[in-house]
């Protein structure tokens, strides 16, 4: 699930975080880094595809796909 469809969906970033019940820079930080697609964290997939009812729908790997690290020298690596 993309970042950019979630805020498409809701229509900016404050309705999206207050659907979820988390704060705008909760749902902020998930646009990506270093160049990493900008993809919503698995867990938060399966919440938003329940809450818009499969309007969003999680991807099919979505809890086994390879999570990106927060250190900055191995996120270039993590998302080639």
């Amino acid at each position: 699930m993309k970042f950019d469809d979630v805020i498409k969906h809701f229509g900016n970033i404050p309705n999206a975080a207050a659907a979820l019940g988390v704060s705008n820079n909760r749902v902020r930080n998930w646009r990506g880094y270093a160049g990493c697609p900008s993809r919503v964290p698995g867990l938060w997939q399966l919440r938003i595809e329940q809450l818009t009812a499969g309007a969003l729908r999680a991807e099919a790997n979505v809890l086994t796909r390879k999570t990106v690290s927060i250190l900055p020298e191995k996120m270039q690596s993590d998302c080639a």
